[in-house]
């Protein structure tokens, strides 16, 4: 086998034989590409893409990156869209505060209802915020000047997930006990 100079080859000090060990013989593989990479070839991202350096309180244990600020933007926007939408009830909302109680309608009717019964109207909070974070949080990912969904990260998935696994359980411990 040819050493490659980033290998460290073991012996074995009874045998004297080489020792060979699975990262040994991928790090001693040949290249895959022979020939150099042009300095304007296109060059594909590689995992230090996914960290972003901090912009606020950088060192501390409350720094906040890109993502964390656009998360803090998009629920703020969501914040502000549902209180100028709430601001003036009526009868027959116009303006914002109709796509606001369409937005609601469709949630109430269309996920909690038809996927929860009757039994669902207790969950409509909760699956109107989680929905609509969700989408605002995604179409982030297609504003040009953003192009970044804060979902893109596996943290925010898995936090959602969580919630709602805790959500979940809870309420099936309140409807049958614990052991249930």
């Amino acid at each position: 086998m040819p050493r490659h100079p980033q290998v460290v080859h073991q012996t074995c000090p009874d045998l004297g034989a080489e020792l060979i060990t699975p990262a040994s013989l991928l790090l001693s593989a040949p290249p895959l590409a022979a020939t150099p990479i042009p300095p304007d070839a296109f060059v594909a991202p590689g995992i230090e893409e996914f960290f972003y350096a901090p912009i606020l309180f950088d060192g501390s244990i409350f720094a906040i990156n890109r993502l964390a600020l656009m998360m803090l933007g998009v629920s703020g926007l969501l914040c502000l869209g549902f209180g100028m939408g709430a601001r003036r009830f009526a009868v027959v909302p116009r303006g914002w505060g109709h796509v606001v109680e369409v937005g609601l309608e469709f949630v109430r009717l269309q996920i909690a209802q038809d996927v929860l019964g009757d039994k669902g109207k207790r969950y409509v909070p909760y699956l109107t915020a989680i929905f609509f974070f969700i989408l605002a949080a995604n179409l982030t990912g297609v504003i040009p000047t953003i192009s970044l969904p804060t979902t893109s990260v596996i943290a925010m998935p898995l936090i959602l997930a969580l919630c709602t696994w805790v959500v979940f359980n809870a309420e099936g411990i309140r409807a049958h006990g614990f052991g249930g």
